[in-house]
């Protein structure tokens, strides 16, 4: 059985990033400047963040390692897991031949034991590959 979730349309982010002090009458202003200030700062954040802002280091729980590939890799490559929750999601962020040849088709596993993500990958021509993994909670 499958459980379908409603999809959301994605809405268009307002303009408007500032709450104007002047728009209110004059007896509210003194009491809600107190109010304004921090949360205009909030907003302005938010919405910098979501108009192009949004990075994978920063804003989500995420970790990014880069890793040799030597040309006679032993499999599994080992890594430290150092955030404090089980990655859901690890996956190549880039890969790239060293030597400028064309990377060939690949497959990629992992497995997480013990605070350390186990990498396998299969397919990689006999180069020195730079390997950039993306992990996800």
């Amino acid at each position: 059985m499958f459980l379908l979730q409603k999809a959301y349309p994605m809405a268009k982010i307002n303009s408007t990033k500032r709450i104007i002090l002047e728009e209110f009458p004059s007896e509210v202003r003194s009491w809600l400047k107190k109010l304004v200030e921090p949360l205009n700062k909030f907003l302005e954040q938010v919405y910098y963040a979501l108009v192009n802002g949004i990075t994978i280091k920063d804003n989500l729980k995420a970790q990014v390692n880069n890793i040799t590939i030597e040309a006679a890799q032993t499999y599994p490559v080992k890594y430290s897991w150092s955030l404090n929750e089980r990655p859901t999601a690890v996956m190549p962020a880039n890969i790239v031949d060293t030597t400028g040849a064309a990377v060939s088709p690949y497959s990629f596993s992992w497995v997480y034991n013990n605070g350390q993500v186990e990498l396998t990958l299969s397919g990689l021509a006999s180069n020195k590959h730079t390997l950039t993994v993306l992990g996800l909670v």
